[in-house]
């Protein structure tokens, strides 16, 4: 699981691209008044409600933000005081039960960056079809490929981490994919979406290095899992790892790495359901 606060003061990235997306793809669906809608792994709630629910009808019936994250939602229902129509809800989204009031419920079903971390990709998008109604949208985000799952996968090679990395190939399901966009696209067909797209995004991300390990702490779902004491090794593994990246640029200043540039792609993803 994720920190909460350090993810809240330190996800310079997700919400940049969700003001992207928002502001590129939002007009491209069909709103309507008094609609229910989904956030999926709506975090810490910031993009839900800083970012994507200014942009949404005011005049919306329900809201319902689910995360896995228990402490995340936590986190999220301080920004969501003012509001007597949202419901906070723990769910997973790849889960086998999922609860019958939820069941064809929802206009639109929104997602940024979530399903990156669920394994399996199948469920998780036969759930969302269920959990729209018929004629219903979703708008995803999904992280294609980036370096974070490459350093997983090779941490879990060194014998000190490898008990703590062991689950590192249940996040990334597109990093290693040959075609990420036909496998998603693929994947809507097969649980029986319509008019569907999945567009490939080609973006970067610029830190300096004591930024870039904040973030990437805030989003390593297997951080907390290491003690403070082995904390300062398994910076050193990660950010040695991370130097050696094939989509990374580094920046020297009087000698001294100054910044550090990370090419990645996200998928966003649009469908319907007849």
């Amino acid at each position: 699981m994720i920190d909460p606060v350090l993810y809240a003061n330190h996800n310079s990235l997700q919400t940049r691209d969700a003001r992207y997306v928002v502001d590129h793809y939002f007009h491209r669906l069909k709103w309507r008044s008094r609609e229910n809608i989904l956030d999926v792994g709506t975090g810490d709630g910031q993009v839900l409600f800083e970012i994507a629910l200014p942009r949404v009808p005011s005049d919306f019936q329900k809201l319902v933000a689910v995360d896995i994250d228990e402490d995340m939602l936590s986190h999220a229902r301080s920004r969501c005081k003012n509001y007597s129509n949202v419901e906070l809800l723990q769910l997973d989204i790849a889960t086998k039960n999922l609860p019958g009031r939820l069941r064809a419920n929802f206009d639109h079903v929104l997602s940024f960056y979530c399903l990156q971390l669920v394994k399996e990709q199948r469920k998780a998008f036969e759930n969302l079809f269920e959990l729209l109604k018929p004629g219903g949208e979703i708008l995803l985000t999904v992280i294609s490929n980036h370096l974070v799952f490459d350093v997983y996968e090779k941490l879990s090679t060194l014998k000190r981490w490898q008990p703590f990395m062991a689950n590192f190939g249940d996040v990334g399901p597109y990093n290693r994919s040959v075609d990420a966009v036909q496998e998603v696209e693929g994947t809507l067909q097969d649980v029986g979406f319509v008019e569907y797209k999945c567009e490939l995004i080609n973006a970067h991300h610029i830190n300096d290095f004591d930024e870039f390990w904040l973030w990437a702490s805030a989003v390593n779902p297997f951080i907390k899992k290491i003690s403070k004491e082995e904390m300062g090794q398994y910076k050193e593994d990660y950010m040695n790892e991370v130097r050696k990246h094939r989509r990374v640029t580094i920046k020297m200043k009087n000698g001294k790495e100054d910044t550090i540039r990370v090419d990645y792609q996200f998928l966003v993803v649009f469908a319907t359901k007849p």
